[in-house]
């Protein structure tokens, strides 16, 4: 009679390996992680174990030392958040989230237990963060350091909490238990800017600028009337394809749309969106194609700036302090504050359901509008009855 043979199964890459096995033939199966950790499974559903071997060798994959260690480490909590949620996101904020994992590993150490982050530890990283002890990716600057701002720190700090916040709602898909139990950052302070550099572009800047463009370059002019135009973010801009140009007329948008990719909005939205004269006259400007080519080629947000940066010297414009592309984008939103904010933050990038950033950071007062205000107040009269 042939001896049955006992079962396994192995997910994972090498030096990574889960393994599910049979102790006797048809018995319970056991569980093991690399050459330590063997624990019994309590059952004998092979298919139900490969499902647990699968979920421990990406638990395993995206940087845990230990897949059975429940302790929220610094490695731990990073390694799960970069691997579910930097995907759902634009490109700088994939950018951000990797710069951030980078620093504050560097900083606190892979194996800190993110469950005792002290109100010391917080205040120490803020105060070399914004003293310049420490650079962007957490690296420690002994000559020419640079100090940052305080809203450079607060920055920092929001990722940090807006990571532990995600932990205490994230859930094991086999336990089903938190990643973390609470925040231990809850009431920790977070350094504000009290005023805030948020200068934005006017007409008479666009004008000026404008101007002096073609001297520059000839894809300078294209891009400033974009960026006037759409209220978009230069990156986003800068990423646009042939594809992304829908220019047939319809009745609601008599001079075409363009549409936004999610891949390269800051928070990872697509959309499609009316353009105006001025900006399809633009875009007729420049050679058209077929597909996903790029509608600037060889463009990079450096060589945009550095030209932007070029015209506005030739323009004899006063260099604005904290800003350059981005002031655009809150003139276009300063000079639609008479529109519903719906509409605005449909239009230009943000989220309807959220308009206060457009509003409390990007739409700012005007004299022309502080001046309605104070002149055209509405007569208030007693109610009778």
């Amino acid at each position: 009679m042939a001896r049955r043979k006992r079962w396994s199964w192995s997910a994972g890459e090498h030096g990574r390996k889960v393994h599910v096995y049979e102790v006797e033939p048809g018995g319970v199966i056991y569980g093991r992680i690399g050459k330590k950790h063997r624990a019994s499974l309590k059952h004998r559903d092979r298919e139900r174990a490969k499902t647990w071997a699968r979920d421990q060798a990406e638990r395993l994959a995206v940087g845990l030392e230990n897949a059975s260690d429940p302790t929220p480490t610094v490695a731990r909590v990073f390694a799960i958040y970069e691997a579910t949620q930097t995907p759902r996101k634009g490109r700088s904020c994939r950018y951000q989230d990797t710069r951030a994992i980078k620093m504050f590993t560097r900083v606190f150490g892979a194996g800190k237990d993110l469950h005792k982050l002290t109100l010391g530890e917080w205040q120490e990283f803020s105060q070399a963060r914004e003293s310049g002890a420490i650079d962007a990716n957490g690296a420690p600057v002994s000559e020419k350091r640079r100090p940052v701002g305080p809203r450079t720190v607060e920055n920092d700090l929001e990722w940090l909490r807006t990571v532990i916040v995600w932990a205490t709602t994230w859930q094991d898909r086999v336990t089903a238990k938190y990643l973390m139990r609470e925040d231990p950052t809850r009431g920790y302070p977070i350094p504000h800017e009290d005023n805030p550099r948020r200068p934005l572009a006017d007409d008479d800047r666009y004008d000026k600028v404008q101007r002096v463009a073609p001297q520059v370059h000839p894809l300078l002019s294209v891009l400033l009337t974009l960026a006037h135009g759409t209220g978009r973010r230069i990156r986003a801009i800068l990423a646009l394809e042939h594809a992304d140009l829908l220019l047939t007329k319809g009745e609601q948008w008599p001079h075409g749309r363009v549409h936004w990719c999610a891949e390269a909005d800051k928070e990872g939205k697509e959309s499609t969106v009316a353009i105006n004269a001025d900006v399809r006259t633009a875009l007729d400007q420049l050679p058209r194609a077929i597909g996903a080519l790029p509608l600037f080629p060889d463009v990079s947000y450096e060589k945009a700036s550095k030209w932007l940066r070029k015209a506005e010297r030739l323009a004899k414009v006063e260099k604005q302090d904290g800003s350059l592309w981005h002031a655009y984008r809150r003139g276009w939103a300063t000079a639609r504050k008479h529109l519903p904010v719906q509409d605005v933050a449909a239009a230009g990038g943000w989220s309807p359901k959220n308009p206060a950033a457009l509003q409390t950071i990007y739409q700012q007062p005007d004299a022309a509008t502080v001046y309605t205000v104070v002149s055209q107040p509405v007569a208030l009269r007693e109610q009778q009855g």
